[in-house]
């Protein structure tokens, strides 16, 4: 018999790369830097549009900000901060993860997208 986590899941059309920053030593120099690394890829998931789209900043220095739901499955190890590449409805564009929230059955994430103007 399917989960709930199982059931849900075959609503997600649409996927996700998951990057975090981590410190990573240079062998060569022995500096550590953080650095955007590649944890998750291809994982499936649904994003949904959330509140309405938002412009801070001034000409030049704007960004326009809209925030988005995102749901996955239950074992997807989302961090806040992480940058999502999220692939949907044909779309591939960047965002930016804030704190999930558990369910048996998935995980609700909020997550925001910000363009500059």
């Amino acid at each position: 018999m399917a989960s709930e986590a199982d059931i849900i899941a075959t609503l997600y059309f649409d996927s996700m790369d998951i990057y975090r920053k981590e410190k990573v030593k240079n062998p060569n120099t022995g500096i550590t830097t953080m650095q955007e690394i590649l944890k998750y890829s291809d994982l499936k998931c649904s994003l949904d549009k959330g509140s309405e789209t938002t412009v801070t900043g001034e000409t030049g220095t704007a960004y326009i900000s809209a925030a988005y739901k995102l749901f996955c499955r239950p074992t997807v190890d989302i961090q806040v901060g992480d940058k999502l590449v999220i692939t949907y409805n044909g779309r591939t564009e960047e965002f930016e993860a804030g704190e999930p929230y558990p369910y048996k059955s998935h995980i609700e994430t909020p997550v925001t997208k910000k363009v500059r103007v």
